[in-house]
């Protein structure tokens, strides 16, 4: 977190669920109680909010929850993202869609909203490049 006291992960023995550990006395705080894998989470540089990626079921996409550092008001902040990170400011979520053939960079309001595309679409010459379909 931004003081330094503690951080955030994934317990995947746990069916991935998001901890906190506090560094002074190592302990441990379950901050979710989620249907699997929630992974990736990251701490916003303000230190009040976690954002971190859940995969409800491995036939499904990802999502992208944002949460209270306390894990309280955890809410769902966009459908079909991946890598979700923070603005320097704590304002945004930045992440990649996970739409076939995307490609771009998004960005999200930390209270939700419209989606917002940073990057252009990457080009498909990208995507055939890229294939690692089997043949």
């Amino acid at each position: 977190m931004a003081d330094g006291k503690m951080f955030v992960y994934c317990d995947y023995a746990d069916r991935a669920q998001v901890y906190k550990y506090f560094i002074n006395d190592s302990s441990l705080e379950n901050l979710t109680n989620m249907k699997w894998n929630c992974l990736l989470p990251k701490v916003s540089p303000d230190g009040k909010l976690i954002v971190f990626m859940h995969y409800a079921n491995y036939l499904d996409y990802y999502n992208i929850y944002i949460m209270n550092s306390d894990g309280s008001n955890l809410r769902l902040l966009t459908t079909k993202g991946y890598y979700p990170s923070f603005s320097p400011d704590s304002k945004w979520v930045v992440y990649t869609n996970t739409d076939s053939r995307d490609g771009r960079i998004w960005k999200t309001s930390v209270t939700g909203g419209e989606k917002i595309a940073v990057t252009p679409p990457a080009p498909d010459s990208y995507f055939d490049e890229h294939d690692n379909s089997p043949k």
